[in-house]
Formats: C-alpha cells, structure tokens, sequence
C-alpha cells in the first residue's frame, strides 16, 4: 500500500489531483500513516459520515430522509436546464 501511495504523491506533485479512500489508516505502517496525514484534505470519523450513514455498520440509519426519486431526477432535470441557460 505504501508503494501505491507513493505513485500518488508523484501524481500530486505534477499538479494532478488524486482521491483515494481507505478505512483504519492507523493499521498501517507509521510512514504510511504520516504521507496518508500529511496529503489528506477530508476525514471522516464516526458520527461524521458521509451522506449521514456508516455503509460498514449493519445497523446504520441515515441522518435525513432520502430524496424520492422522481424529486431527485426533477433536480437533476433543473439543473441541466440552467446549465445550458
């Protein structure tokens, strides 16, 4: 896994954008762990997942309720629309 970090700090360090994601960083070695600490832009922890559930927890529950899906593609009709105005 280091390696493969490695690959994305040369990456970044050309003016490319890399976005991994991975779970229990602290189970790596200490190395990975400080390019992974010094590289990172957003972290998640428990209580802030993203779109308010945990995928890993059998008993997740989201935050908000979801969109419907006809009012979820409404909005995604709206905003091609004004994309293209």
């Amino acid at each position: 896994f280091e390696q493969i970090l490695g690959l994305y700090q040369k990456s970044g360090e050309s003016g490319k954008q890399v976005f991994i994601a991975f779970d229990k960083a602290d189970t790596y070695t200490p190395n990975t762990y400080k390019i992974v600490d010094k590289a990172s832009v957003l972290r998640l922890s428990v209580g802030n997942e993203l779109f308010g559930m945990s995928w890993s927890r059998q008993n997740a529950v989201p935050e908000t309720e979801p969109i419907p899906k006809a009012d979820a593609e409404d909005n995604v009709k709206t905003e091609q629309r004004n994309d293209k105005e």
